[in-house]
């Protein structure tokens, strides 16, 4: 079975609609000013019409609840939250009661070999699993632990598991056969420069998956 697809960091219509031509599932918007694919809500709200209908994912580090209710207003079917491991279970309470666990899809900062902290799994349905760098939250085009991957999702099969972290047209074939992921996010690895898609590339990456 081929995995969903997400495409993250689109910075414009244009590489919305290529994405979402390409075979994108999911259309990914990153909110987190440091990030060198950042949106503002303003410059969303420009191109929002333009906007393919495939399902939007607002991704942002450590919101206040109040942001992602306005992302689901905004019309985001989902949004990814990335965050220390040290603060997820004071702010997960906060996150869950703005958009219901069905909409979240969470992304914990961990190394591979720390286990996810044990309220996320008890209250969370979906865990996106990305590179672990010092400093940096997602965005590394590192290729992450594939077989780490594999073990969370036979360990906890109820569980939806997302693969993050430097796919491309080159490896995702062999990343989705060593890990097994049903929902895979790519970003990076379909890119000219940081922020722009690149068309060839998007044809490319889901090429791999036929």
């Amino acid at each position: 079975m081929k995995p969903a697809v997400k495409v993250c960091g689109l910075t414009s219509a244009a590489d919305a609609c290529a994405a979402s031509e390409a075979g994108a599932d999911y259309l990914g918007f990153i909110f987190f000013p440091k990030s060198g694919r950042a949106l503002t809500l303003e410059k969303f709200q420009e191109m929002r019409g333009s906007l393919p209908a495939k399902p939007w994912v607002y991704v942002q580090v450590e919101p206040d609840p109040c942001e992602l209710r306005r992302a689901v207003e905004e019309g985001f079917s989902l949004v990814q939250v990335h965050c220390p491991a040290a603060t997820v279970e004071e702010s997960l309470p906060g996150w869950l009661d703005a958009v219901g666990r069905e909409r979240l899809w969470l992304a914990v900062k961990r190394p591979p070999e720390e286990p996810i902290p044990p309220v996320c799994l008890e209250r969370v349905d979906t865990f996106l699993i990305d590179t672990c760098r010092p400093g940096v939250f997602g965005g590394t085009g590192e290729t992450g632990d594939w077989g780490a991957f594999s073990q969370l999702a036979t360990e906890y099969p109820d569980k939806n598991w997302v693969l993050a972290g430097g796919l491309n047209p080159d490896n995702l074939r062999e990343a989705v056969r060593r890990s097994g992921a049903r929902i895979v996010d790519v970003g990076s690895g379909v890119e000219s420069e940081p922020g722009r898609k690149d068309r060839l590339r998007l044809q490319a990456l889901f090429a791999a998956l036929d």
